[in-house]
């Protein structure tokens, strides 16, 4: 916030104190919008700098049918998988639509579930898309 801030101030001849609550408001309605990631609070998750940048995606190949309000039943005809996932599953299934690393998956999580703690997240994280990639349900994106 200070370096975009102090730019800002040098490049557009403004002073620092008045373009600071402007900035911070900025970031705060990006990061609403998923335009920008806050990782200050992901630098907490204790394996942070072991995580990978792979991103991975749901296998599109794959049927999704909800059953609300519990979750949803995935099913994988190339390997006549199926796999039974819980509501908070459903949504990182969803946040998966679209090329994630798991860093990105568990800062969503963290904005749509309220008061959970972050050691929790990013375990349950780890572990759900582990199990969907053993499994053939999502796999990396490879450019």
């Amino acid at each position: 916030v200070e370096q975009v801030t102090l730019e800002l101030a040098e490049n557009y001849d403004i002073t620092y104190n008045s373009l600071l609550n402007d900035v911070i408001t900025a970031l705060v309605e990006l990061e609403e919008q998923r335009v920008v990631i806050n990782i200050s609070r992901l630098t907490k998750i204790k394996d942070y700098k072991l995580m990978s940048d792979t991103k991975y995606t749901i296998n599109h190949d794959v049927s999704c049918r909800t059953e609300e309000p519990d979750g949803a039943l995935l099913f994988n005809p190339e390997t006549e998988a199926v796999q039974v996932i819980n509501a908070i599953g459903l949504v990182i299934w969803q946040a998966l639509e679209y090329p994630r690393t798991k860093i990105e998956v568990i800062d969503y999580l963290m904005n749509v579930c309220e008061e959970v703690p972050l050691q929790e997240v990013t375990k349950d994280v780890d572990e759900f898309m582990d199990t969907l990639i053993a499994a053939g349900f999502i796999g990396e994106v490879i450019d």
